[in-house]
């Protein structure tokens, strides 16, 4: 049972990334080509090479995400959840510098990086409070 205020729903935060993640990952690595036009970006051999790398790394990313909201210490998830902040906020400030024109999909994937950056941040805030 989590104690500390703010966990629990870290743990939540944590778990929706992880199937977000990995949706994002296996999309990725099925449609890598898909997922560049998206963004605006021309499509070349080394783009998709990297792409379907990105997506493997989103595979164990979203693993470790899961098996922290399901199994860590409070400590543990906490410190998940920093890390995770600071991931989402990069995931969505590297979204809107993508060097190519602003569209519907890079800036909706900003949104979403930005929207779980807030989501840690409100919620390893509360957990610093002292009742």
């Amino acid at each position: 049972m989590d104690t500390i205020p703010g966990v629990r729903v870290i743990r939540i935060i944590l778990l929706v990334g992880a199937i977000f993640f990995a949706i994002s990952a296996f999309a990725l690595l099925i449609f890598p080509e898909a997922f560049i036009e998206l963004l605006g970006l021309e499509v070349t051999d080394a783009l998709v090479w990297a792409m379907m790398l990105i997506s493997v790394t989103l595979i164990a990313l979203s693993g470790n995400m899961a098996m922290v909201s399901i199994s860590a210490s409070q400590f543990g998830v906490r410190i998940a959840g920093w890390t995770m902040m600071l991931a989402a906020f990069g995931l969505g400030a590297f979204s809107l510098l993508v060097p190519a024109d602003y569209n519907w999909f890079n800036i909706s994937y900003a949104g979403v990086g930005f929207g779980f950056s807030i989501a840690y941040f409100s919620q390893l805030v509360r957990s610093f409070r002292v009742d």
